[in-house]
């Protein structure tokens, strides 16, 4: 048992490079986008009461601004790939934290104990007849 060497540090597990999925990628930027595209038609519609002298053409301005708004919004799939990276980066941490108890020195340690306990226990037995 004192002839096993120890095994020294954790070995380390490199980090593979993954790539988001297309559809993902779609995705980034879009609420800004969607802003911008919002803000510009409303704008428009805006400008034009102006020129008309109608004010309440700014709350149709207002209006177009928000229902585009909505109506572009895609925080639903952007909630969703946000989810699926949250729970990826979970089990990714939790795999490491298992990695480095399980393969770590200090398990090798705890058992190298527990067998030295029972080695001095094994040893004395013949005393206890």
């Amino acid at each position: 048992m004192e002839a096993i060497p120890h095994p020294g540090p954790v070995p380390t597990v490199p980090e593979k490079n993954v790539t988001p999925d297309p559809n993902a990628l779609k995705l980034k930027g879009h609420a800004r986008r969607t802003n911008f595209r919002a803000g510009v038609a409303a704008a428009v519609v805006g400008v034009a009461g102006l020129m008309m002298a109608q004010i309440w053409v700014l709350g149709i301005a207002l209006g177009v601004f928000l229902g585009l708004r909505g109506f572009l919004n895609r925080d639903s799939e952007a909630a969703e790939y946000r989810r699926i990276a949250g729970e990826a980066a979970t089990q990714w941490k939790n795999a490491q934290t298992t990695w480095m108890q399980r393969a770590g020195p200090d398990a090798f340690d705890r058992q190298k104990t527990v067998l030295a306990g029972l080695r001095r226990e094994w040893d004395i037995l013949p005393s206890k007849r």
